[in-house]
């Protein structure tokens, strides 16, 4: 398999986080090159339940994560010569205990869909360690990935548990 660099995180290159979430680059820490991104999202964001709620009439069990950041492709890209995602996640050791329960997506255009199968593909991140970088790693050779329009990160906005409030913050490289 060949490589691809998506994203350097030296420069502004289409990230963006929607409702609450905040998205900018910093200088105080990267794994390669000056920079990385950081995203901060509130560890529970009850408006944003309010807001499922109120235009479903329900809250699904699928609803429990935000999007912390995505980063759109103007034109669909071709990921069929490349077997794996692989990144630099670091969690601050004072962000609030928040180290796992992320989730890495991707969605690609004309994907046939069913009950069965959608156009998002994603994988569960769990373990990581606060204070360090952690180098996660998503093998997707068995995915269909020649049309992708979008990759992204989520989050769950549910709390952790313990009640309590703040920000979570991660920086990517």
């Amino acid at each position: 398999y060949d490589s691809l660099l998506v994203d350097d995180m030296e420069s502004q290159t289409g990230w963006s986080a929607p409702g609450k979430s905040k998205l900018y680059y910093t200088h105080e820490r990267a794994i390669d090159g000056k920079t990385s991104l950081r995203v901060e999202v509130p560890i529970i964001d009850t408006s944003y339940f309010a807001e499922i709620v109120k235009r479903s009439g329900a809250f699904p069990g699928d609803c429990d994560r935000i999007i912390m950041s995505s980063l759109d492709f103007s034109e669909p890209q071709d990921w069929s010569k490349y077997n794996r995602l692989s990144m630099w996640i670091y969690i601050p050791a004072e962000s609030g205990g928040i180290k796992d329960h992320f989730r890495l997506c991707f969605e690609c255009a004309d994907i046939q869909t069913s009950p069965l199968v959608t156009p998002k593909a994603w994988n569960q991140l769990l373990a990581m360690k606060a204070g360090q970088w952690n180098h996660v790693f998503w093998e997707i050779q068995q995915l269909s990935r020649n049309k992708v329009t979008r990759f992204y990160i989520m989050y769950p906005v549910i709390g952790d548990g313990f009640g309590k409030q703040g920000t979570a913050v991660i920086d990517i490289d």
